[in-house]
């Protein structure tokens, strides 16, 4: 998962939005319909991943040439009545047989909300998705997205990781520019981290600092980001990049996270085995030059070098003795 690629292309991306007036069925009050336009949300299809518009088909989903009008009252008749399978239905045949009337959007919506609210969550995040893809400009896209993130949310909940971070992340791909983004991004990178998966849980972390740069998530998120990092620093011991970005990324996340944060103490501790290691690995350098092999130039540079880098390292002291003992044997060779 390629997230700051994925959320650089939904950028260069934006929808016109545009409201549907037309009123007078009584489905129209059935849910609550607030803030009908993307306000801002900047939307991109769903890349390798688009549905195929609805169609009807020949057995099933067979189309129905009643008025599109009289099918939406019969359809919200049967929602009143509490016959929400059968509204269901109603609401699929009419996004199948007018998909380019102006009913077919509210037919759509209407259709995802009963999913949801027959507890068929899975089946009702499609249809939010399908709603987004061919109808945004006529979906209320924050009310959409609150409903998606909810079911994301659940799906989190339940500590299913795998599934909350597929459904977290169709939500980032199609609306990054949503108000609640930082939020989804760091949900993300909490499942991915619950599930190990360290690389994409650092992409997640890092993608707030870099482009939610200014939420109040990204202390946290930039905590969170080094304990990922920490993480990948143990498997790969003998990647200097990554050691060297864990170690960055920690010091930044202690000067400025947050203090009270219930991860201060894990990530100092970081720090400290993050510093060791680089300085245990640099001083084994500079002993590994340490012998007659060398010239005493090469093994005083050596001594130097890793001072430089390490002044405050615990082994800068052994280091100072045995510079100074090579300077002076030098010196009195020449």
């Amino acid at each position: 998962m390629k997230i700051k690629t994925i959320v650089i292309l939904a950028l260069s991306l934006a929808f016109s939005a545009g409201a549907d007036s037309r009123a007078g069925y009584r489905h129209d009050d059935m849910f609550s319909r607030r803030g009908r336009n993307i306000d801002d949300v900047i939307m991109q299809p769903l890349d390798g991943e688009a549905a195929l518009r609805k169609e009807p088909g020949m057995i099933f989903h067979r189309r129905n040439t009643a008025p599109v009008e009289e099918q939406m009252n019969e359809a919200a008749k049967s929602f009143e009545a509490g016959y929400w399978r059968e509204a269901c239905k109603l609401y699929d045949t009419i996004v199948r047989s007018y998909p380019f009337s102006i009913e077919a959007p509210r037919a759509q919506e209407n259709l995802a909300k009963i999913m949801e609210k027959r507890g068929k969550y899975e089946n009702a995040f499609t249809e939010y998705c399908y709603l987004l893809q061919f109808y945004p400009e006529a979906a209320p896209v924050n009310d959409i997205l609150t409903h998606m993130y909810a079911i994301a949310n659940w799906n989190f909940g339940k500590k299913r990781f795998s599934h909350a971070t597929k459904l977290f992340t169709t939500i980032a791909t199609i609306a990054p520019g949503w108000k609640r983004a930082d939020d989804v991004y760091f949900k993300i990178g909490l499942a991915e981290l619950a599930q190990k998966n360290y690389y994409e849980a650092a992409d997640a972390f890092d993608t707030i600092s870099i482009v939610y740069s200014k939420s109040p998530l990204a202390a946290a998120a930039l905590e969170k980001h080094s304990i990922a990092l920490y993480a990948l620093s143990l498997k790969y011991k003998e990647d200097e990049s990554i050691q060297r970005r864990a170690l960055a990324v920690t010091i930044s996340a202690l000067k400025n996270g947050n203090p009270n944060s219930p991860d201060r103490d894990i990530i100092s501790k970081n720090l400290q085995e993050l510093s060791y290691r680089r300085d245990a690995k640099a001083f084994a350098i500079a002993k590994f030059y340490d012998t007659p092999r060398y010239k005493a130039e090469t093994r005083i540079a050596a001594y130097e070098d890793f001072l430089r880098k390490c002044p405050s390292a615990s082994q800068a002291t052994e280091a100072r003795r045995r510079l100074e003992e090579l300077r002076n044997t030098n010196k009195q060779k020449k």
